[in-house]
């Protein structure tokens, strides 16, 4: 029992981190896709710039600061989309689920609640070329026009999550 408890573990461990890691690389190709190269090199230096920036400052004990710092939305949006391809996987196909509660790790289940409400993964993915919240709601909003109620729940999600304090 011990091995098979200890070879699910790895299993579920193995699909969260790919989905994880490959969230990047997808982001950084639409980014890329949607805005040119050097878009897509901005904002992911962005993002690198202000992880490496907070690692420096803890004295490596995190490097995504807190809400508040500076370019924590673009940070909250990049590692809740990480957060919530990861999660997917293994909560889709193996029934696993589990919860976070530091930043920005809750912004998966933004990511989570903005999908159980109509929003297509692709869709989600292809707007987070945005650095901050009310920039990925418009997005979202230009995607859904037609859609009034959808429209109505990506506002009240997104507004909860750029508003709530963890």
């Amino acid at each position: 029992m011990d091995d098979k408890v200890c070879f699910s573990c790895f299993v579920v461990h193995y699909f969260s981190r790919f989905g994880y890691e490959q969230s990047y690389a997808s982001n950084v190709q639409r980014v890329m896709n949607e805005n040119g190269y050097w878009a897509g090199s901005s904002y992911w230096s962005g993002v690198v710039g202000t992880e490496v920036g907070h690692s420096i400052s803890s004295l490596g004990k995190g490097s995504y600061g807190k809400r508040g710092d500076s370019n924590w939305e673009q940070i909250a949006l990049v590692e809740g989309w990480a957060n919530y391809i990861a999660w997917k996987m293994p909560n889709t196909y193996l029934s696993r689920d589990w919860a976070y509660e530091k930043f920005p790790n809750q912004y998966r289940e933004m990511n989570d609640k903005l999908n159980s409400a109509g929003c297509s993964t692709n869709n989600m993915e292809k707007c987070l070329t945005a650095k901050t919240f009310s920039e990925y709601k418009q997005l979202l909003l230009n995607v859904y026009a037609g859609n009034t109620a959808l429209s109505q729940s990506i506002t009240t999600i997104i507004d909860k999550y750029n508003l709530i304090i963890f």
